[in-house]
């Protein structure tokens, strides 16, 4: 049976998808997930790497209550050599996998997972993908709805992310801190969309009900979203040059502590 076959829309338990990250209790499922649900632009990756992901919570999943999984994606640390901290310099969103069609989840995860780093475990740089060239739909994707914009890695970001030999094969995108808004409104119009219609499946047409109640951006983190999504905060991030990471999450904090607007200078 394929997960498309026990996703089905017409059964009253499979009524409901639930948005949340994972929990460290998830791993054997999501290792499962990703044995079974292989495809030729998503690398399996190193199970000491994605354990890491699960353990600390950073794997998104959409999912039936019955523990079909639909879509999961996940993030990974790079640290550069150089740096003179510990804080990681880099982040991947990866292992972006979906075998249930017809959802449209594909941009509303990317921008969900680079939002939810950002306001729990910044990087220091910039947040990237590394897409096979072949891959076409989704590069596309990355640099029209999600905001992204095609790069060229240097050489230490080639060699920690272990890539080198690969790297006739792949194009690279990345989400600086201008994106940061531009991501943020259209996870938070999404949640709004998901909160008010659920989701319809272009494919099928079965319509399913959203359940967002341990998905921490529609909830705890939902004042900041908005903030960085339609604030003065968000204006300030987005129409400045890039700049650190988590220089501007402490930004953020403080703007959100003093509820005043985002002070107009520039970072």
């Amino acid at each position: 049976m394929t997960v498309s076959e026990k996703f089905d829309g017409s059964a009253q338990m499979q009524s409901c998808i639930r948005i949340r990250f994972c929990e460290e209790t998830d791993l054997a499922r999501i290792f499962n997930f990703y044995s079974e649900y292989q495809h030729e632009h998503v690398d399996l990756r190193a199970e000491d790497l994605l354990r890491s992901s699960v353990t600390t919570r950073r794997v998104f999943l959409a999912e039936q209550p019955d523990d079909v999984i639909a879509m999961a994606s996940s993030s990974y640390d790079y640290n550069d050599p150089r740096a003179e901290t510990e804080n990681k310099s880099w982040v991947e969103i990866g292992s972006t996998r979906a075998p249930v069609p017809g959802l449209g989840l594909y941009p509303f995860t990317i921008a969900a997972q680079v939002v939810h780093e950002f306001f729990t475990r910044p990087p220091e740089e910039f947040f990237f993908a590394s897409i096979y060239n072949n891959n076409e739909a989704v590069a596309a994707m990355l640099s029209g709805k999600v905001g992204w914009e095609f790069f060229e890695p240097e050489e230490t970001l080639i060699d920690v992310s272990g890539e080198r030999e690969n790297m006739s094969k792949l194009i690279w995108l990345r989400a600086n801190t201008t994106t940061l808004p531009h991501q943020a409104r259209l996870v938070l119009e999404t949640i709004e969309r998901f909160e008010l219609a659920g989701i319809t499946s272009k494919k099928t047409g079965d319509n399913f009900a959203v359940d967002l109640s341990d998905f921490p951006l529609a909830n705890d983190l939902r004042p900041m979203l908005q903030e960085l999504a339609h604030g003065g905060f968000g204006r300030l991030a987005e129409n400045n040059a890039p700049t650190n990471m988590r220089v501007l999450r402490e930004m953020l904090d403080k703007a959100m502590v003093s509820g005043l607007p985002a002070p107009q200078h520039k970072i």
